[in-house]
């Protein structure tokens, strides 16, 4: 009785630690995402770097297992930093956009 007891104890942590270390991998708070669909990202990228309007610098574009597509850089405005939000909407393939996408005075630097 006191073995499956302590069998149970070790196992049942491990059983419930291996889905959050699943679920970290794309958690921005926990460090580098995976970029799980490449030609969604760079679909969005393209839309975006294309626009002949200064726009987002430092553009980053990851798109997670569900079609959540996440943005980051610098913006001169709110204006560019929500057009790109709409052109990444507007993109086959993605779901979902979260904006991380930082608005500076001095989009360069």
């Amino acid at each position: 009785m006191k073995a499956r007891i302590l069998s149970y104890a070790l196992i049942v942590p491990v059983l419930l630690a291996a889905p959050m270390s699943v679920s970290r991998a794309d958690n921005p708070a926990y460090g580098t995402r995976v970029d799980s669909d490449p030609s969604v990202s760079e679909a969005v990228r393209a839309k975006i770097t294309a626009q002949s309007e200064p726009g987002v610098t430092d553009l980053k574009v990851l798109t997670d297992r569900d079609g959540t597509v996440h943005l980051s850089g610098r913006a001169g405005s709110a204006a560019a930093a929500e057009r790109a939000v709409q052109l990444a909407r507007s993109t086959m393939g993605v779901r979902h956009v979260r904006n991380e996408i930082v608005i500076s005075a001095d989009p360069h630097g």
